[in-house]
């Protein structure tokens, strides 16, 4: 990914959140992945960890 891409998807997510959307992304950078509310890891289709809090 291009630096610039996430931060412009990122700023993009923020925007559309603050608005009232629920959101689910699958970021591969751990940066981008930072800025939610909430994450929760998967491997193999399996729930790994969950961070943070449901709405």
């Amino acid at each position: 990914m291009v630096s610039s891409t996430g931060a412009s998807s990122g700023a993009a997510s923020a925007e559309l959140h603050q608005g009232g959307a629920t959101l689910c992304m699958v970021p591969h950078d751990a940066t981008l992945a930072a800025r939610a509310q909430r994450i929760v890891r998967m491997l193999d289709g399996r729930v790994q960890a969950e961070l943070g809090q449901a709405a």
